[in-house]
């Protein structure tokens, strides 16, 4: 009988112990990956969160397939969103996360690859408003438009002949140029485009002020 109850408690003891390592240890868990949109037929945004238990390091690692590293985060920031994340061309895409300098603390995930198209760039609804003149040759005007899939954050203004006059953040919509010259014809001319992306432009003529 006490052989039999030792043995039960030397059972209990060692039970007691692995569960005490296993509580102990470092664990990454219920990670979980949301797309959110596509910014081209290549990449999208999305949001990654998961949660974590004794952890010795405040960051951790953001890992593609083939172990490839894109990204080194603050475990207080979580949830994280990665803004231009790589579509892998697979039907199903895959992230690990590991805490930092614990290789042995990590967990993967596989997920639905979002189908993107690669939307083309756009601009419409370009309107000129001529405002007052500023002196014998020049007025003020303020200049509005809608674009969609921008490929930048800012664009360039152009009048005849390609001239550059302007760069602006899209952000700052609707703008105000307040010393536009007067071409001394009827009509003048404004051209906007994307940066960088002279496919991605709208153009239009406005009938000029008489500043003299």
């Amino acid at each position: 009988m006490y052989r039999k109850h030792f043995l039960l408690y030397m059972v209990f003891i060692l039970t007691l112990s692995c569960n005490k390592e296993f509580i102990n240890e470092c664990q990454v868990t219920n990670l979980k990956v949301e797309p959110i949109s596509c910014n081209s037929d290549s990449t999208y945004s999305l949001k990654l969160n998961f949660d974590y238990f004794n952890v010795n390091n405040k960051y951790f690692d953001v890992y593609v397939r083939n172990k490839q590293h894109i990204g080194y985060f603050l475990l207080d920031s979580l949830p994280i969103t990665i803004p231009d994340f790589k579509n892998s061309g697979k039907e199903y895409d895959l992230i690990e996360v590991c805490i930092n300098d614990e290789p042995g603390c990590c967990e993967v995930i596989e997920y639905l690859s979002p189908k993107c198209k690669d939307e083309k760039c756009a601009i419409s609804n370009l309107i000129v408003d001529a405002g007052e003149c500023t002196s014998d040759s020049t007025y003020s005007i303020t200049l509005n438009f809608d674009t969609k899939h921008p490929t930048q954050s800012s664009f360039d203004v152009f009048v005849r002949n390609n001239q550059h006059i302007g760069y602006y953040k899209l952000s700052d919509l609707p703008i105000t140029i307040p010393n536009f010259e007067v071409s001394g014809k009827d009509y003048d001319f404004i051209k906007v485009c994307i940066n960088d992306n002279a496919d991605c432009c709208e153009a239009v003529e406005f009938l000029t002020k008489d500043c003299k």
